[in-house]
């Protein structure tokens, strides 16, 4: 009988092994469509725990960003409070005191996944409520396949899909898709930087740059939009600013370093490292 007992919780953990490790990876840059084109939710999906940094515009219309642990509600919910970070005024933009940053608890939001591409972004923040539908940006998961890894990855990641930090300059991020190997589009990545602005306030710049010997050039981009409290978005209110050139270059797994400048800019350049929080990260494969 004990040797029964045992064989039957032997294969019960099994199954829940299997179905544990079977269970969708939701990592990846998420918008919400060419209706809503011009603010998006990054998301880094290791075991059963998001981090997602949201980029939207504030009551002003200027770029403004939001970042959220959300924990696992039910198999495809995840939910979490909001939290919008700042610095002391510096004069120079990208340059910060990061032990003076500070996290302002802005509201919660929930992430419900209704397929392995699509999904409803809910947050409630400022006397608001509002839900968005989102859509996987720039490939589908029968493309880029990630994995949450428990113990050490066998093999190399070569694809720089995740949210990418300096320890030595916490409280600012680089979020990466990265399309490779494409017929069609070659080997691309798409990045929103989350950063602070010379006053200390949140702001976040964007570009997309194609390989070249493993650098990815790129203009930088700063926009204008719709504030996340409206009733809706209007793409139409986006509006596009060159403000300098960015390169990112892949070094290994675990290394990306950016470099940034231009006629309005202080050079700026760092060393980045993936962001994980459990076991050894979240690695993607393009298919």
């Amino acid at each position: 009988m004990n040797t029964l007992r045992t064989l039957i919780i032997a294969a019960a953990l099994a199954v829940a092994s299997t179905l544990a490790t079977a269970q969708r990876n939701y990592q990846g840059l998420w918008w919400g469509g060419p209706s809503e084109a011009g603010w998006n939710l990054t998301v880094s999906h290791q075991d059963d725990v998001i981090f997602a940094l949201w980029a939207t515009y504030d009551e002003a219309s200027k770029p403004t960003w939001f970042s959220m642990t959300a924990t696992q509600a039910s198999p495809d919910t995840f939910a979490g409070t909001l939290y919008r970070s700042g610095v002391p005024a510096s004069g120079i933009l990208f340059s910060y005191d990061a032990s003076r940053l500070t996290l302002a608890e802005m509201g919660t939001a929930t992430i419900v996944f209704t397929g392995a591409d699509e999904g409803t972004f809910t947050y409630r923040t400022g006397g608001v409520e509002r839900a968005k539908r989102i859509v996987r940006f720039g490939v589908d998961s029968t493309h880029l396949t990630c994995t949450w890894y428990p113990g050490a990855p066998h093999v190399a990641i070569t694809n720089a899909t995740d949210i990418w930090y300096s320890k030595s300059q916490p409280g600012s991020a680089v979020a990466v898709v990265h399309i490779g190997n494409q017929i069609y589009f070659g080997d691309v990545i798409h990045f929103t930087w989350f950063t602070y602005d010379a006053d200390g306030t949140p702001t976040w710049f964007f570009g997309a740059g194609n390989s070249v010997y493993g650098d990815y050039d790129s203009p930088l981009f700063r926009t204008t939009g719709t504030s996340y409290l409206a009733p809706a978005f209007d793409p139409s209110s986006v509006r596009y600013t060159e403000i300098g050139s960015i390169e990112l270059e892949t070094a290994g797994s675990n290394d990306l370093w950016i470099d940034a400048g231009g006629r309005y800019l202080t050079e700026y350049r760092n060393s980045l490292e993936r962001y994980v929080f459990r076991g050894y990260g979240t690695g993607c494969a393009y298919q």
